[in-house]
């Protein structure tokens, strides 16, 4: 078919197709993002223990205890 509306329709599924395959690749992003959500907040909560940690052990060394 060599219809100037049958091109003008296959190139607009193509770009829906790949603006489909950016919103689900972007969906994907985000869902990784919110599942690592509880593990991101554990870890800094680790780091923050440790840091309060190494602060006494420092201020110990220090005698201010």
């Amino acid at each position: 078919m060599n219809d100037w509306r049958y091109d003008s329709l296959r190139d607009d599924i193509k770009r829906l197709r790949d603006e489909l395959n950016a919103v689900k690749r972007r969906t994907w992003e985000v869902e990784r993002w919110q599942d690592r959500v509880p593990f991101r907040i554990e870890l800094a909560v680790c780091w923050l223990v440790m840091v309060c940690v190494w602060a006494a052990v420092i201020a110990d060394a220090a005698g201010a205890f």
